[in-house]
């Protein structure tokens, strides 16, 4: 499957009570993967800015070990599952699934869905930071990278066969994610 897929970046404060807060974003194509974390530096990736890191994070050195970690493999051409085993390609659609296997413990990354078209690589830094602004949305975020031209998307709202929300939306451009566990689709507008 070489649709692109993303991945959710989860932090569990206790791991007693499970209740994960979201923390970043990794999205996967066959040509690039990228990822945003929250407090991290847009022109740095793996840069933690110390003001920047969520309160809820009992300790800032491991939220920026971790954000380090993850931003260091997806820069590899290849990298080693945490669990052993041959390597994996950058390219490879088990790519997502090797990264994924960095360990349990407060920091993880959980399956969040695949795209139903291609992205054309122009796109995926604004459609990094459009999932990085429905699922983890920070206040003390940096803004949504509005000067990007997605016109190379699939098309609009009024494109689809069953337009999911009402006509005064027909216009905005969207992409369509399969969830998993899910039987509908989601939409993101812009």
């Amino acid at each position: 499957m070489d649709t692109p897929r993303f991945l959710v970046a989860k932090y569990f404060p206790d791991l007693f009570r499970k209740e994960p807060r979201n923390i970043g974003v990794v999205l996967w194509s066959p040509e690039i993967t990228l990822a945003r974390f929250v407090g991290e530096r847009p022109d740095t990736p793996g840069k933690v800015d110390e003001q920047e890191i969520p309160s809820f994070a009992a300790s800032h050195e491991a939220y920026k070990q971790w954000v380090r970690y993850w931003q260091r493999e997806i820069a590899k051409p290849v990298i080693r599952p945490a669990t052993g085993g041959p390597l994996v390609g950058r390219t490879s659609a088990g790519y997502l699934e090797a990264l994924r296997q960095t360990g349990p413990g407060n920091f993880l990354l959980c399956d969040g869905g695949t795209f139903g078209d291609p992205i054309p690589i122009s796109e995926i830094r604004a459609v990094v930071d459009l999932l990085f602004a429905e699922y983890v949305g920070s206040a003390r975020s940096a803004p949504l990278a509005a000067t990007t031209d997605l016109a190379g998307l699939p098309g609009t709202v009024s494109d689809l066969p069953n337009p999911p929300i009402d006509s005064q939306n027909a216009a905005r451009p969207y992409l369509s994610l399969h969830l998993p566990n899910a039987e509908t689709s989601k939409y993101l507008y812009w």
